[in-house]
């Protein structure tokens, strides 16, 4: 028959160990149980109290406290997430660790095309494969060009310009040479117009005179 230790505060390591292996071999134990179970199993004159037992269960021997505290902060979180999964009436909720560390996105590589695959004609498949999918009302959109100075006649540049340099010429900000380029363009449109309207002219007395001719 075994001997019996007379002290309980005098728990060897390895009593300790046997402890917290019982707890995490069965978590429904409570202090109390581990304390019979200890007295038993351990041949110990005297049980354990509940204040020791849950002192032990603290120290977890063979572990670091920050690798305790963070196994404490899993179990919170687990615990917290089965709360609002219940309240949210999920009756078949998956395994969290599964769905925070899902082992199949952990093993998903993405395609890594070589230089050689890009030099070569796959790459040019695939963007004709593509473009293919643009329908033909993106197509006739991205056709439309559009161009406000081909829908101006001469005269409605010249009004334009003049606009602009009636409303920039007091603004403290612009710059003299930025006037003078302005002033340059609306030289060239005049000019422009004026040459419109003298060709317009002369074709207007062509045909009057082959009128009286006729």
């Amino acid at each position: 028959m075994p001997r019996k230790i007379k002290h309980v505060g005098n728990l060897t390591f390895q009593h300790k160990k046997k402890i917290c292996e019982w707890r995490a071999a069965h978590p429904s134990l409570t202090q109390r149980d581990l304390a019979q179970k200890a007295l038993r199993d351990l041949a110990l004159a005297k049980a354990p109290t509940q204040g020791t037992i849950s002192n032990i269960l603290k120290e977890v021997p063979g572990r670091s406290s920050s690798h305790r505290s963070q196994q404490e902060g899993d179990e919170m979180l687990n615990t917290t997430l089965v709360v609002q999964m219940r309240a949210l009436r999920i009756r078949d909720p998956m395994n969290i660790d599964t769905f925070v560390c899902n082992p199949a996105e952990e093993n998903t590589e993405m395609e890594v095309m070589s230089a050689d695959d890009l030099l070569s004609g796959v790459c040019d498949a695939a963007l004709v494969g593509s473009a293919r999918h643009i329908q033909d009302d993106d197509m006739e959109e991205l056709e439309v060009v559009v161009t406000p100075l081909e829908s101006l006649t001469t005269a409605d540049r010249v009004d334009a310009v003049r606009s602009v340099i009636f409303m920039l010429a007091e603004h403290p900000d612009v710059d003299l040479k930025a006037m003078e380029g302005l002033r340059t363009i609306q030289r060239r449109v005049c000019d422009e117009l004026r040459a419109e309207r003298e060709a317009a002219l002369k074709q207007t007395s062509i045909r009057g005179f082959f009128s009286m001719v006729e």
